[in-house]
C-alpha cells in the first residue's frame, strides 16, 4: 500500500515530548484498489488532571500496489507487507 492523499489533517492541541500517544485507525471505505482511513491521535500526560485528550485527526487513502507500483484489487494484496 502507498499514501495517494491526505484528506485532512486537523491538529487540535500540541504534543509534546514525555506524553502518552495512542493512535485508533478505522478503515471507511473500501474501493477497488484503495483503503479510507480515519485517523485519531490521544495524548495522555502522566500526571496531568486532563486525562486523555484528542490531539490529531485526519482522513488518508491509500492505494493498493504491486512490486512494479501499479495499482492492484485490494484483495490481492490483502496479508501482503
Amino acid at each position: 500500500m502507498v499514501t495517494v492523499a491526505v484528506s485532512s489533517v486537523e491538529f487540535k492541541v500540541p504534543i509534546r515530548t514525555g506524553d502518552l500517544l495512542e493512535v485508533v485507525a478505522r478503515v471507511v471505505r473500501v474501493g477497488r484498489t484503495s483503503l479510507t482511513v480515519e485517523v485519531e491521535v490521544y495524548k495522555e500526560r502522566f500526571g496531568e488532571e486532563n486525562g486523555r485528550v484528542l490531539a490529531t485527526k485526519g482522513t488518508l487513502t491509500y492505494v493498493a500496489v504491486n512490486e512494479r507500483g501499479e495499482p492492484v484489487p485490494v484483495e490481492e494484496h490483502a496479508g501482503a507487507d
